[in-house]
């Protein structure tokens, strides 16, 4: 039942991305479903894997509201054994940590740092603080392959 608990928003998602990504020519004119664009994840408000984290905290922040069904079966949370709610924070904080690790934290380096110079729908300011970010960033924090190049189109003096 925890791990229901747990999983439900990851599923959730991982259900989401694999329902509606596919080749666009493949895709459904009119699908009410809209699909994740990997620029969403390129944006920290944007996401979407980031609420389900937020929902996972919540688990942790309030336990005994957010897991009424589980308090239906196993008692008031204050009155749940210290075993169990131990079993219950390890269980959320290795999800959060997983989700953290593999939706979120990638999309925060490079090159997917770059993602603002190809979104049509980023302002000029914002484009031009990329390009700053991008010819301050430390050499070890750039990928080899394609940031590198680029730093060197914006940089053409550096090593």
């Amino acid at each position: 039942m925890l791990w229901l608990h747990t999983a439900s928003p990851i599923m959730s998602l991982h259900w989401k991305l694999f329902k509606t990504e596919t080749w666009c020519c493949d895709r459904p004119e009119n699908s009410p479903d809209q699909p994740i664009r990997v620029g969403q994840f390129c944006v920290p408000e944007r996401n979407p894997a980031l609420l389900v984290a937020a929902s996972l905290m919540q688990i942790l922040l309030e336990p005994a509201s957010e897991l009424a069904t589980m308090c239906f079966f196993f008692g008031v949370f204050e009155t749940w054994s210290q075993e169990r709610k131990r079993m219950l924070r390890r269980t959320i904080v290795v999800c959060l940590g997983q989700l953290l690790r593999k939706l979120v934290q990638p999309f925060l380096c490079y090159p997917w740092r770059l993602w603002p110079l190809a979104d049509p729908n980023t302002s000029d300011n914002a484009k031009r603080k990329c390009i700053e970010d991008l010819t301050s960033a430390r050499h070890c924090c750039c990928d080899s392959g394609s940031t590198k190049k680029a730093r060197q189109i914006a940089m053409p003096c550096d090593e």
